[in-house]
């Protein structure tokens, strides 16, 4: 049985996107603004029963979801945490304690981008990667509106700002792009 979101599949492979970023055995991740779980699950599988994946997202419904997801797909290394992103520690994870975060289609959507990138990278262990995935901005007839998606030049500017090292950019569809960065 595949896991996430039917749609998001059919923009993007999810399985694909996790086998770029490496994940290796016994890692900690976060996944913040994890939505539906479609890359927290495929990440949940790759770090393993020794691994730990953070699935944060500000709405209760979806924590329900992840957590009904994990029971299913019987992946107990998943703590799902509700956190508002754009408030610096509200996830409550500990500083430097996590090997790889994901910011998946969630820059679009904040006000506070910023607040954003200041909470994974103060989770994200030393030379810790931050992957940044989100739509491409293009006008296509499907996903949200162009004027609120973010540029890859503007996150990439965005993490400088925060001293963030760019470090390679991985392969995420026609209509996303995945730039991933290192503390």
């Amino acid at each position: 049985m595949e896991l996430g979101n039917q749609l998001t599949r059919k923009v993007f492979n999810p399985k694909e996107v996790i086998k770029q970023l490496n994940l290796e055995h016994g890692m900690i991740v976060a996944d913040l603004g994890c939505g539906t779980g479609f890359l927290t699950f495929e990440a949940a599988k790759m770090v393993g029963i020794d691994g730990i994946v953070y699935a944060v997202d500000i709405q209760s419904h979806i924590i329900s979801v992840i957590e009904s997801g994990k029971k299913l797909y019987g992946l107990r290394n998943i703590n799902a945490v509700m956190a508002n992103l754009e408030i610096l520690g509200s996830t409550g994870i500990e500083d430097s304690s996590v090997d790889f975060v994901f910011l998946a289609t969630i820059l679009y959507q904040v006000k506070k981008r910023e607040e954003v990138i200041a909470e994974a990278k103060r989770i994200v262990k030393p030379q810790g990667r931050i992957l940044i995935f989100d739509w491409r901005k293009q006008d296509i007839s499907f996903g949200p509106n162009v004027e609120r998606r973010i540029s890859q030049d503007d996150v990439k500017r965005l993490a400088a700002q925060s001293k963030l090292k760019y470090i390679d950019e991985i392969e995420a569809g026609n209509f996303h792009f995945g730039l991933i960065f290192q503390k």
